[in-house]
């Protein structure tokens, strides 16, 4: 951001009080630091990062290598036995499965027996596999993506709540310098009244007295009121205070130019982005959620002991089997066969059957409860829409009243610095009371403090603007800001 020299003197009963000391950079990035929500944020972003790397990994090839169960025997035969098993995965191929195995057998340090050696290779031949670890890896993009939106609009929300107590602190400043205007003024008017010889208890001796009285409560009022406010800001800041608020605020401030509201895209619109990625994410699970599954495998198995057959007859075999299930009748089925290689004995077969009849009527239910989240999911995206233009409206209408309120403030100020050259003059040469020389003063370092304070609302509603979209071209790595807090 550009800078602005920011110079505000105030005329109080004759004394000048300039805002210098912090910058406002130095007191931002301190700001930053004591931030604990933007700690939190940094934090969940890396933990993000670090889910995702897991989805990664879980949702690529997965290779497990395992012993099985392993059998000591230390008696006379002095043997072991185990089962490993090698098995791969790749979710993303039509959940392709290769596997492995064999029982292993050793007795005396001698290997006696080798069998039951399996490759088995199994994929989906139709089912919503793919489609589920798409949407599991996009899902784990989007937590990460939100994550690191999270912590750039923490950024700038803790930037916008900066300058809105720095406004505030500006605002109590100028009602100091009015307060202080009317208490000169006031007295002015109580002398008047005690030179024209006005007894202590006459009605117009004891106004024009409490009136003075009262202006100077309202002045103590606002600086002990401003006095508390800078201290608490101070200690945000984590800078250190002296107790002077008029020397510690800064002397410059961020200048900008105001946000063109439509110079953001429509589809950036927050409210929109989000109601756009949830139907879309949606309607990829509705796809993906498959009333019918279907999934072959194919494998050869060496010396491998048949359960029909005798158990110590081995015999090598090619063994095949689909499984299927259909939710639309609530029925699952599998089926298998075991064919030997080499040898008269007839192949066998495996079957199984099972059938839910109430998974018939949930899955009705089920299909009619999608119908109407999708309903749901077009009204919160028009809805969407119709807050986009509403919004719109807002931060334009906004963005001309603030440049409007700042043009006339300029003007009253060249007019008044006009004026307070003029006033001195006047003075000077004894043509004008010090009373409107001191007016002209004051009217004019107060709307120098209105202008200021209007450069301050821009910078407040360029942050409101940018909140309201999405701005992934500007995005960082949590690593990026982590110097910042």
């Amino acid at each position: 951001m550009k800078k602005l020299i920011l110079s505000a003197v105030f005329f109080i009963t004759g004394a000048i009080c300039v805002f210098a000391e912090e910058s406002v950079e130095k007191l931002l990035t301190g700001y930053f630091k004591n931030n604990l929500e933007l700690h939190n944020l940094l934090s969940k972003v890396q933990k993000q990062d670090l889910n995702s790397q897991a989805t990664e990994i879980s949702n690529g090839i997965n290779i497990q290598l395992s012993t099985g169960t392993v059998m000591l025997n230390f008696g006379s035969e002095n043997s072991f036995s185990l089962e490993p098993e090698l098995s791969l995965s790749v979710p993303q191929a039509n959940n392709l499965t290769f596997s492995a195995s064999s029982d292993v057998k050793i007795e005396d340090g001698v290997q006696k027996k080798l069998s039951d050696i399996t490759f088995t290779l199994g994929a989906d031949l139709y089912s919503g596999a793919a489609e589920k670890t798409k949407i599991t890896l996009l899902e784990s993009e989007r937590s990460l993506l939100e994550a690191k939106r999270a912590l750039q609009n923490g950024f700038l929300s803790a930037e916008k709540e900066f300058y809105t107590s720095l406004k505030n602190l500006y605002s109590l400043a100028s009602q100091i310098v009015t307060q202080e205007k009317n208490l000169y003024e006031d007295k002015l008017s109580f002398e008047k009244i005690r030179a024209q010889g006005y007894s202590t208890s006459s009605t117009a001796y004891r106004l024009a007295q409490s009136e003075v009285a009262a202006d100077e409560h309202k002045v103590q009022v606002y600086r002990h009121k401003l006095e508390r406010e800078t201290r608490i800001f101070a200690s945000k800041c984590g800078a250190e205070y002296s107790g002077d608020a008029l020397s510690f605020l800064p002397q410059e401030i961020p200048s900008v130019e105001g946000i063109d509201v439509h110079s953001f895209k429509k589809e950036n619109f927050t409210k929109i982005e989000k109601a756009s990625w949830e139907k879309y994410i949606n309607d990829l699970k509705r796809k993906a959620d498959k009333s019918f599954y279907l999934r072959a495998y194919a494998g050869y198995s060496f010396d491998k002991v048949l359960s029909s057959y005798p158990s110590d007859t081995y015999y090598d075999t090619i063994n095949a089997g689909l499984s299927c299930s259909w939710d639309n009748s609530g029925l699952t089925a599998t089926a298998g066969a075991y064919v030997p290689v080499n040898t008269d004995k007839s192949p066998y077969y495996t079957l199984s059957l099972a059938i839910n009849p109430a998974q018939f009527f949930l899955h009705s239910i089920d299909e009619k409860l999608s119908m109407e989240d999708e309903k749901q999911e077009n009204i919160s995206l028009e809805s969407a829409e119709t807050d986009y233009v509403t919004a719109v409206i807002t931060q334009a209408s906004s963005l001309e009243d603030i440049l409007w309120n700042k043009k006339a403030n300029e003007e009253t100020y060249d007019m008044y610095s006009t004026l307070e050259k003029d006033t001195a003059t006047y003075f000077s040469k004894g043509i004008i009371t010090e009373s409107e020389y001191k007016s002209a003063q004051v009217n004019k370092e107060n709307y120098r403090l209105q202008i200021l304070i209007n450069n301050l609302e821009l910078i407040i509603y360029n942050n409101e603007t940018k909140l309201l979209f999405t701005r992934d071209g500007e995005l960082y790595d949590g690593k990026e800001k982590a110097h910042k807090i």
